[in-house]
């Protein structure tokens, strides 16, 4: 049974061409802290009233050192120059002139996957902020809301009324002109993927799309498959509770049988040579 799911996901990877520099990475976190204490809805349907000048900072993760952060990690497993088809020397040719010109020259992206959940939201927002300087000026880090993926403090009727409140958040705040330059570039305007999000809201109210949870091999498959054109993503990054993203890790079968993800850890996936690689690259430190 689990050769025969082994070989299928093998033949999606060659039918979608997602390239083999591509990174997966899975980050496994403890359950929303609004479902906890029951505070649902997480996304507050009208957040500009209580945030007019900004966005919340509800980050799951504790204060890191640089070397051990989550963002530190993942990058530390991105392949730039195959993804960017540019050799090594190339590169830091680049790094230097980005560094004496203050600028920046992104080469390749990094698309993170979240459900509409405002703690995990502003987790991914991190990861993509606290992005070592050396890869943050070449790596153009994308967050993408998917109200596919499923989390405790969402459910997924509201799911077109939760992208509407998110959307309109970030259309408020970049209209605020009292609202200086630098929150902008350190919170969702900066990060979001305004067309993925636009373009789930349309399927949601064109009802293409059904507000459903789908299963976790549908969910894989369409993320891989939403990046067939991609030839220039080093790392897809999907962020969710431990409950809900250890399904989708079965669906990634690797030759032996690994220990199931825990709480607070970060694994990277590989398809290589028609197997799937799988490596715990470290845990993170939930904050209190």
């Amino acid at each position: 049974m689990r050769r025969r799911l082994a070989l299928k996901l093998i033949n999606l990877v060659r039918q979608l061409g997602l390239p083999y520099f591509t990174r997966l990475f899975l980050m496994f976190t403890s359950p929303c802290p609004a479902a906890a204490k029951l505070e649902l809805p997480c996304i507050d349907p009208e957040p500009w009233h209580r945030l007019p000048d900004g966005f919340s900072t509800k980050s799951m993760l504790a204060r890191h050192f640089e070397c051990w952060h989550p963002a530190h990690r993942i990058c530390l497993h991105l392949s730039l120059s195959e993804a960017s088809n540019l050799d090594q020397e190339h590169i830091e040719r680049l790094r230097l002139e980005l560094l004496q010109t203050v600028s920046s020259h992104h080469i390749t992206r990094m698309i993170i996957y979240c459900p509409p959940c405002t703690h995990l939201i502003d987790t991914a927002v991190e990861l993509c902020h606290c992005m070592p300087e050396r890869e943050k000026d070449l790596v153009r880090s994308l967050i993408r809301i998917d109200d596919r993926h499923s989390c405790s403090c969402f459910d997924p009727p509201t799911a077109l009324g939760a992208l509407h409140s998110i959307l309109e958040h970030i259309q408020r705040v970049e209209s605020n002109d009292t609202v200086p330059l630098h929150v902008l570039y350190r919170s969702r305007p900066n990060y979001v993927d305004r067309d993925f999000l636009e373009a789930r809201i349309e399927e949601l109210e064109e009802e293409t799309a059904t507000a459903l949870s789908p299963t976790p091999k549908q969910n894989l498959r369409r993320i891989l498959k939403g990046h067939i054109h991609d030839r220039n993503v080093a790392g897809i990054a999907i962020l969710g509770e431990h409950r809900s993203l250890s399904n989708l890790a079965d669906v990634l079968p690797s030759r032996r049988e690994p220990r199931m993800p825990r709480e607070n850890e970060l694994f990277v996936f590989q398809c290589v040579n028609e197997s799937w690689s799988r490596s715990k690259i470290g845990t993170f430190v939930p904050r209190s």
